[in-house]
């Protein structure tokens, strides 16, 4: 998890703005991500390089990443599939129908678009509620102390 005090994050990345903003809306109407500091927030990255950056540069605040594997010069999600498990990221992908669960080298979870955009949006809900349970409230602590 993110250290202590900063703001954890989800990812998705499309080269598709229409694509990018369906997911933003649909996170923020099923209450996953927000702009105040009391919800996680959401990078958005537009093509395979900025992903792998984003990952990179945002690893220890990251809860967890969506990635269009059709994305330009795609299909990305055989190289950034393994990175996010590198960086103990959990993963998702959204992919067309012709790609079978052992196509990634590592943990990913398949989802087939159009069809399975909610299934995607559960899973980053799910990922995000378990990430904030795990954290431990301040006050618990100092209570502890006492």
């Amino acid at each position: 998890m993110g250290a202590e005090g900063e703001r954890q994050y989800v990812m998705y990345a499309d080269d598709h703005a229409i694509n990018r903003r369906l997911v933003q809306k649909k996170l923020t109407r099923a209450g996953v991500i927000g702009d105040d500091d009391e919800k996680v927030g959401l990078i958005l990255a537009e093509h395979g390089d900025m992903a792998r950056e984003m990952l990179q540069e945002y690893a220890g605040q990251i809860i967890a990443a969506g990635l269009d594997n059709t994305m330009r010069p795609g299909p990305l999600g055989t190289e950034l599939v393994p990175l996010a498990n590198e960086l103990k990221i959990p993963v998702a992908v959204f992919t067309d129908d012709l790609v079978q669960e052992g196509d990634f080298e590592g943990e990913g979870k398949i989802f087939i678009k159009p069809d399975e955009l909610n299934g995607l949006i559960d899973w980053f809900s799910e990922k995000v509620e378990a990430a904030l349970a795990e954290q431990v409230d301040p006050a618990l602590d100092s209570d502890k102390e006492s």
